[in-house]
């Protein structure tokens, strides 16, 4: 018999929320944390000393389904805080049901660094259209 939780996740079973502003949003990638090293050997040994770096987090993008009369003032309240609001995104992972389990994992101190109006093409009519928004992480708490 499985045990519960045993079955992968699929993409769409996490929550991601952006404070403030754009609340939940449909699409992420990004926030990946990394930390540099480095290999040193001191006076002949045989095996280097490995110095660690800082750990930093790569770029945020989250997409968002675009909806004129409700994204379009949010987009130019970001816009015009872009240089300074500080945000915070949270991460939450959901069961197969839709509910949250487990602590979230919260970005810190992210900037705002580009927003991305939807793309325009006549020629497609069902095509969705999304806002997309990339954000500088500073950190995770």
């Amino acid at each position: 018999m499985a045990s519960v939780g045993a079955k992968p996740a699929t993409r769409r079973q996490f929550g991601v929320a952006v404070r403030p502003y754009l609340g939940y949003v449909s699409a992420f990638s990004g926030g990946h944390p990394s930390q540099p090293s480095g290999k040193v050997f001191q006076g002949g040994a045989v095996a280097p000393d490995v110095l660690m770096g800082r750990r930093t987090h790569s770029d945020v993008t989250v997409r968002q389904p675009y909806r004129p009369l409700q994204t379009r003032p949010v987009a130019a309240a970001m816009f015009a805080t872009m240089t300074t609001q500080i945000y915070t995104i949270t991460i939450n992972t959901k069961d197969e049901h839709g509910h949250y389990i487990g602590r979230p994992r919260v970005l810190t101190g992210c900037r705002l660094t580009a927003i991305n109006y939807p793309e325009y093409d006549e020629n497609t009519d069902a095509d969705p259209a999304f806002l997309e928004c990339v954000f500088a992480v500073g950190g995770q708490a």
